[in-house]
């Protein structure tokens, strides 16, 4: 780069590409930059048995392997974690459920946020509660978990303790002696090593639930299933700097305009 010899100073960068929006992958599409495209697979010392491993990596999404083992630049809004095949096999219009059913409590933090309480029967969500109530209005919150309750029976809840929700657990018990309440940090370490958080861990093990058909939603669920659907399709993968599996905050949520 310097020195009184050095006449033409270069820059060597070497990445996986991500996506069109990444710094990276724009200097990269510059007329006077020098373009060294490389697969996995050309580096021999690899092995054919590396490469198979690669593939079941990255099984979830087509578009990954590309970008990570094909070296491919890839459009970024492709990087949905579930597909429309995904959501034709979470619609279910069975009716047939078995008697016992519980509960899954996400509490809002603050702004937009709103506190969300879904009722699961057996593999079908039969309704979704959605209040504006925060995390220091506890008393709409039990309110709403007795209105679920005299409709659905429930026998057991878990519930949102990430960050300040991590009083709320035990909160509900306090008030709800008969229920059974499981707390639940999305924000804690995964229990698997390609994710970076509980939180991707569990939105990975729905996606495979769903594939399996042992997860589904009744249309009837909620009121606006668009808006579900919309939210279904906004969750969006990326692998982070130490290359484990993660999701895009909430708040950064895109609905793809094409479902």
């Amino acid at each position: 780069l310097r020195g009184k010899n050095v006449k033409n100073p270069q820059v060597y960068m070497m990445s996986t590409p991500r996506g069109y929006g990444n710094w990276l992958s724009q200097e990269y599409g510059k007329e006077n930059v020098l373009r060294i495209n490389a697969k996995t697979s050309d580096n021999y010392h690899n092995g054919d048995k590396f490469e198979e491993i690669l593939k079941e990596t990255y099984s979830f999404s087509e578009s990954f392997y590309r970008q990570e083992v094909l070296g491919e630049i890839i459009d970024s809004s492709s990087q949905g974690l579930l597909t429309d095949n995904n959501w034709k096999s979470f619609i279910s219009y069975q009716q047939h459920l078995p008697t016992r059913y519980c509960a899954g409590l996400d509490i809002a933090g603050s702004g937009d946020d709103s506190t969300v309480l879904t009722i699961r029967n057996g593999n079908r969500i039969v309704k979704i509660y959605k209040i504006n109530s925060k995390v220091n209005d506890m008393d709409n919150i039990i309110n709403l978990i007795k209105l679920a309750n005299s409709t659905y029976p429930l026998y057991a809840i878990r519930v949102d303790s990430t960050g300040i929700g991590s009083f709320v657990p035990s909160e509900i018990n306090t008030k709800l002696k008969d229920l059974i309440v499981i707390p639940c940090n999305f924000a804690e370490s995964s229990s698997k090593d390609a994710y970076a958080n509980k939180r991707a861990e569990i939105q990975f093990e729905i996606k495979k639930m769903i594939e399996e058909k042992n997860l589904h939603i009744l249309p009837s669920a909620y009121d606006n299933i668009d808006r579900v659907k919309a939210e279904f399709f906004g969750v969006e993968v990326f692998l982070n700097n130490s290359r484990k599996l993660q999701l895009t905050p909430k708040d950064k949520f895109k609905n793809n305009n094409k479902y």
